[in-house]
């Protein structure tokens, strides 16, 4: 049993060399860390699922199984490698972009290698075993298999077998070496954010292979080089993550992000190579004020996704991704372990949730607002932003999916595994005319929006986001308008040309319980599994949803049948069928002008939904194609100016008469004090010249006798779509 304590102290006593290079020293690490099953990601996803159950960690009994399992896999090897080297049922001719089948021939070699190096397996120094390693290892140098995606010849391949290079470098002859070596010269540093970070690894260990250490040391260079906040790919300054443009990717490259530069910064402790504070700090404010927003419940929202929603319970893996990165980060970065825990119990353990408040990531076009018992998230596209992609034949539905996406959390469980089922022409919040996603293009593409307008501004207790869709033929004006008790969801605007009905998502979520609907007219909520017409409200599952008089919603309760193979050309194509509850808003084939007016209301019940039917607490002043404004109930009118023709009356002593740019304003009057809170969605405008009836007065202000009018000036310059504050008074 001793034997399986080797790899808990070999670190330690790593860590402790002296008299070493610190090359030599990160060489030795790197191959520690690969062997090493407890330096192993697989070992964080154990502790984690351990802690979640509340049980309770044994490393020795899952080294004996991690063993077990590799030695059964190294037999199975053996008893099918070909004389040649290659295994039968790999496909080494396969054009697969993403499960490309020529990568098992390289995993089967990393198997063979840690079950040749490691003294607790039953292979350990075993001649025959090495013999079948190098074979396999000339098979793969003489036949050389491509892909066709480049990362799988330039990052996962040389990932995969790079540490079995360094492991097995004094048992590889000089021909076999030079071979490694060019293969891993398939790795150069180059391009930007995650994609850079894998590359540089890579480079790293040919330059260790090599013993060539201006080479390491510029790798290490280019890897610690995306350590940094900036408006290109990798971490931007609201702490939201792009890649591929600038486009959202917390959920893909922005897992991969961290995890790779905590390995990293692992093998880097206690030499000069070691991450300093600015990047310790931006590592840690990226998990902690960034990726921390879009778990609930142990769940990564969609909106979050990426293009990796295809496979199963991928919510759940992500958000469990990112408990392992809170775990690897307590060790990094000791001096704030307690902030790591409390994340890491609050958002993977189930503890009371105290990340409250609301987020606009102005560099992602995306909004979410956290209370202590739910979440709500919203997706949006510009002109500056590519709201989703389809890569590698993944999420092939994409077409709609930021074009004002909205999903709202309670208990978990709501979205998680939906995809083959959903119908996609009726995602959560979009509105959108298509008539079957059987239309759907299904290319490889990224989609970026259309217009300039799109933005959000938010407060300390309440949020107001925007945008202007124009897509596949379709206009419209959306916007949202979150609060610690319901979201306003307004539309106006809403055109289409192509022939097809036009119809708003309101939520597609998992079945839980019996729907109840109250319709316009009629007394009281019944249970029902079908609704059409003159809906008032509806509730599921603990949320009420309020609809305004003169609206055609449809609720549809029951089966839904599709397959992953729908969303993900490589999964399989088997049906999978579950109870979906479908609530969305019709607006007719081909409409004009159509608008809509709807409420999310979290947490409620029958009474709290009567007492909402009966009075809301606000008063919706503008729906228009130029101006939507909501009056609230803490005095505050909340509006977006979706034209410079719009105006808006906001009481009876603020009126607006011109506006030279789109904008977002928040108006709060105490007296003849005016407080403007405004952002500028565009990002590009230098000031905001607003037209106001009546005679204003402070330093940006221009009054006209003649007119009797005052022109109020906003200074916008380099906001970056954050929001900025004015005050005027008024004097007549």
């Amino acid at each position: 049993m001793k034997k399986f304590l080797l790899p808990l102290l070999l670190g330690t006593l790593l860590l402790s060399s002296c008299g070493k290079s610190d090359m030599q020293l990160i060489r030795e690490r790197t191959i520690e860390q690969y062997l090493n099953d407890l330096q192993s990601p697989a070992y964080q996803a154990y502790k984690l699922t351990r802690l979640q159950k509340g049980e309770p960690v044994d490393s020795l009994q899952y080294l004996q199984e991690q063993t077990a399992k590799l030695d059964e896999k190294v037999k199975e090897c053996l008893a099918t490698i070909q004389p040649d080297g290659s295994w039968k049922d790999i496909d080494y001719a396969c054009k697969l972009r993403n499960d490309w089948s020529p990568s098992l021939h390289l995993n089967r070699i990393s198997q063979m290698t840690k079950a040749y190096s490691l003294s607790y397996s039953t292979y350990y120094q075993n001649k025959e075993l090495l013999t079948d390693i190098l074979k396999a290892l000339d098979f793969w140098s003489t036949s050389n298999p491509r892909s066709t995606n480049w990362w799988h010849n330039e990052i996962g391949g040389p990932m995969t077998i790079g540490p079995v290079y360094l492991t097995l470098q004094d048992k590889m002859s000089p021909e076999q070496l030079d071979a490694a070596v060019r293969y891993m010269d398939n790795a150069k540093i180059k391009i930007t954010g995650q994609n850079k970070v894998w590359l540089c690894s890579n480079v790293m260990i040919r330059a260790m292979l090599t013993n060539d250490l201006p080479l390491f040391e510029e790798a290490i260079r280019g890897m610690k080089s995306v350590i940094k906040v900036e408006n290109g790919e990798g971490v931007q300054y609201d702490w939201s993550f792009h890649q591929h443009g600038r486009q959202q990717q917390f959920g893909n490259y922005g897992l991969s992000f961290p995890s790779s530069l905590i390995s990293r910064g692992r093998l880097f402790l206690g030499t000069r190579y070691a991450f300093n504070d600015q990047e310790m700090e931006i590592l840690r404010n990226y998990l902690l004020k960034g990726m921390s927003w879009v778990i609930w419940k142990d769940e990564m929202d969609v909106n979050s996704l990426g293009r990796q929603l295809f496979y199963n319970n991928a919510m759940v893996s992500k958000a469990n991704t990112y408990g392992q990165l809170l775990m690897g980060m307590e060790e990094l970065d000791p001096a704030n372990k307690a902030l790591y825990d409390q994340m890491f119990r609050e958002q993977i353990l189930g503890e009371p949730n105290t990340l409250v408040g609301i987020n606009h990531f102005f560099m992602s076009d995306m909004t979410v607002m956290r209370k202590s018992d739910w979440m709500a998230s919203l997706k949006m596209q510009s002109d500056r932003t590519v709201g989703t992609e389809t890569v590698n034949m993944e999420n092939l539905l994409n077409q709609v999916m930021a074009n004002g996406a909205i999903y709202l959390y309670q208990d978990g469980g709501e979205y998680n595994n939906i995809f083959p089922i959903w119908d996609w022409t009726r995602i959560p919040g979009v509105t959108c005319n298509f008539a079957s996603q059987n239309d759907y293009p299904t290319y490889n593409r990224r989609i970026k929006g259309k217009t300039q307008m799109v933005g959000g501004l938010t407060d300390e207790n309440y949020g107001v986001s925007a945008m202007r869709v124009e897509a596949d033929g379709l206009v419209a004006n959306k916007s949202w308008y979150f609060t610690d008790q319901y979201i306003l969801c307004l539309g106006s605007d809403i055109e289409s040309h192509n022939g097809n009905p036009v119809a708003t998502g309101i939520n597609q979520a998992f079945k839980k319980g019996d729907a109840q609907v109250k319709m316009y007219g009629k007394p009281g909520f019944e249970v029902r599994n079908e609704a059409h017409g003159a809906v008032e409200a509806v509730l599921h599952a603990g949320i009420g949803y309020y609809f305004a008089p003169g609206q055609n919603a449809t609720l549809r309760v029951g089966e839904q049948t599709g397959s992953w193979h729908n969303v993900h050309a490589d999964s399989p194509d088997t049906p999978v069928t579950g109870e979906v509850f479908n609530l969305a808003l019709n607006h007719g084939r081909d409409p004009k002008a159509a608008s809509y007016e709807y409420v999310l209301i979290p947490r409620c019940d029958e009474a709290k939904m009567n007492d909402f039917c009966a009075q809301q607490d606000f008063t919706i002043l503008k729906n228009s194609d130029d101006v939507h404004a909501v009056r609230f109930a803490d005095g505050t009118v909340r509006s977006i100016f979706f034209t410079t023709r719009g105006t808006l009356k906001v009481d009876d002593k603020i009126e607006v008469l011109h506006i030279s740019e789109e904008a977002i304003l928040v108006f709060r009057r105490e007296g003849n004090h005016v407080f403007i809170s405004y952002v500028d969605p565009t990002t590009e405008k230098d000031s905001i010249i607003i037209t106001f009836k009546g005679k204003w007065e402070a330093d940006n202000v221009y009054y006209d006798p003649e007119t009797d009018t005052s022109v109020v000036e906003l200074d916008t310059k380099i906001s970056w779509g954050k929001r900025l504050e004015a005050q005027c008074d008024i004097v007549g």
